[in-house]
């Protein structure tokens, strides 16, 4: 059989078949690229998705870009993602919440984080995050929060993760895929 050596598994299963189990149980709340034109698109979103959840106010939520904003690739998609969000935007729909918007695939090559979210990273981690984290500085001097590896991986640390169980079937469907087109192994993050 085929032998795949560098694959997404959780990306692809979670985005091709989370809508079976929801984003309560994947715990990953998604932001749809399509037909994003500024930045108040996606922050309308996510300002939907705080209203229509009821986050208790402390609770980290992790909000997933969908898949078409990776594989459109545009420019002005990036704009909006690199230069137009930052934690003061998100901040405006996400005050009472520890707040990461992944910024990349894999996910955990990036997060946007809001204030709350910094904060609690840097009480934890901020000598840490100030020699290794790799975030970016604002015009004012601060950081903005989009965070790079190897800091993005401690968001790991703080946002829920699903239980093994609510996502064993859609992971499940994902292996059946490979399956029918001939791989028999996969490595990769699980």
């Amino acid at each position: 059989g085929l032998i795949d050596t560098h694959t997404h598994i959780h990306n692809y299963a979670e985005s091709a078949y989370g809508d079976q189990v929801g984003p309560q149980k994947i715990k990953r709340y998604p932001v749809d690229w399509r037909g994003v034109t500024n930045k108040d698109d996606v922050l309308n979103q996510i300002k939907a998705s705080m209203d229509k959840y009821k986050f208790k106010p402390g609770q980290w939520i992790y909000f997933e870009n969908s898949v078409s904003f990776i594989a459109s690739g545009t420019v002005a998609l990036a704009k909006i993602m690199m230069d137009d969000l930052n934690q003061t935007e998100l901040d405006k729909v996400t005050p009472k919440n520890p707040v990461a918007l992944s910024i990349g695939i894999p996910d955990f090559n990036g997060f946007l984080v809001n204030k709350v979210g910094m904060d609690i990273l840097m009480k934890q981690h901020g000598d840490y995050l100030k020699k290794y984290g790799r975030f970016w500085i604002g015009s004012n001097g601060l950081p903005d929060v989009h965070l790079e590896p190897p800091g993005s991986r401690l968001v790991f640390d703080y946002v829920p993760q699903a239980n093994p169980e609510d996502i064993a079937g859609i992971y499940k469907k994902y292996n059946d895929e490979w399956t029918a087109a001939g791989v028999t192994t996969v490595s990769t993050r699980l």
